[in-house]
């Protein structure tokens, strides 16, 4: 879905989405032609970094119509503070992340000035650069990401982080603190593996992809960073033990792409629950336009918030292309999801 955004003369947002829509929950950047650069807002620009003294919104809805596309509405809420300038975005803040990464939150934040607190509540660890945690790209790196999600599915972080641990003292003959090549792992034998606690199905989906980093070489470095989002979708969701979640994880956390999204992660669906039931108008529009693909209600027992549909979500997240990532680390930050132990 494509989206753009109307600002008032009051200077509120407008979140516009087409109709048309698109089933894929990982999205590729497209080129737009025409396309039509936002009504400024005659709200003057406050002082940057001075964010305690932006004035309280009245409680309201602010709306547009068009004739092309359908408008959902973001409400304001009474005593919900919101900035007119992505400028609160602070000197500091920008200076310590990563250019892409920061021009998706401004990007974001013009769409709904409300999350800017949960922007500016702590850094992004993931994108800051200079941050002296930065590793070299290789092949390795990107076999390790893959080996990470694979450890770890239904999996504790703790219990996770024991096997590693253990793969790193049992088959690393120089004690490095990364995971044991590809081919330390295609040539390990199953009892020694199994001995640092990986399950047998676990042991053959990473001799599978042992194998094709080590021996086929059909994974690699130039093949991840020269592919587009759909096309590593397709490749990698080809082997066991890969799933679309563990994908978009890896789009994220290992290639930084800045619109991907995985509606059915349950902290995503908790916040993006959270930010819609807050915002009743625009829960109702979304409802209106999207086609549920179940019946089946969603089903959480013993959850201290509402759950919508994950179709829901998923259709927001439409209106935030071509930055969804920069959607969901937000998202995750309003679940009070450690997105550190995801990157991990």
């Amino acid at each position: 879905m494509s989206e753009r955004i109307l600002r008032s003369a009051r200077g509120g947002n407008v979140l516009e989405i087409e109709e048309e829509r698109i089933p894929s929950s990982i999205s590729v950047m497209k080129k737009r032609s025409k396309r039509k650069a936002p009504v400024s807002a005659s709200v003057p620009a406050p002082k940057v970094q001075k964010v305690q003294k932006v004035d309280k919104i009245p409680d309201k809805t602010i709306t547009t119509t068009t004739t092309t596309t359908t408008t959902f509405e973001i409400v304001y809420y009474a005593n919900l503070k919101i900035p007119p300038s992505v400028e609160f975005l602070g000197e500091e803040f920008i200076s310590n992340h990563e250019e892409n990464f920061v021009q998706g939150l401004k990007f974001i934040v013009n769409k709904d000035p409300s999350l800017l607190p949960v922007v500016l509540k702590n850094k992004f660890k993931q994108f800051l650069k200079n941050s002296g945690t930065t590793r070299e790209k290789t092949d390795h790196f990107y076999f390790e990401g893959l080996i990470n999600g694979i450890i770890s599915q239904q999996l504790s972080g703790k219990a996770a982080e024991s096997i590693k641990l253990k793969l790193m003292k049992t088959l690393n003959k120089k004690q490095e603190l990364t995971l044991p090549s590809a081919k330390i792992f295609y040539e390990t034998s199953e009892e020694i593996l199994r001995s640092c606690g990986l399950s047998h199905k676990k042991i053959e989906y990473i001799k599978s992809l042992s194998k094709s980093f080590y021996i086929d070489k059909k994974l690699n470095k130039f093949l991840f960073e020269n592919s587009t989002d759909e096309e590593i979708y397709e490749i990698l969701i080809s082997y066991k033990g890969i799933g679309p979640w563990s994908v978009v994880m890896f789009l994220l956390f290992c290639l930084k792409r800045l619109n991907v999204f995985s509606h059915k992660d349950l902290g995503i669906l908790r916040g993006g629950s959270i930010y819609l039931n807050e915002r009743p108008e625009l829960l109702k529009e979304i409802k209106a336009k999207t086609l549920l693909k179940s019946k089946k209600k969603q089903q959480l027992k013993k959850r201290n918030w509402s759950a919508v549909e994950e179709e829901y979500v998923e259709t927001l997240s439409e209106a935030f292309s071509p930055f969804k990532s920069c959607l969901m680390l937000i998202l995750w930050r309003i679940s009070d999801v450690n997105i550190n132990v995801l990157d991990s």
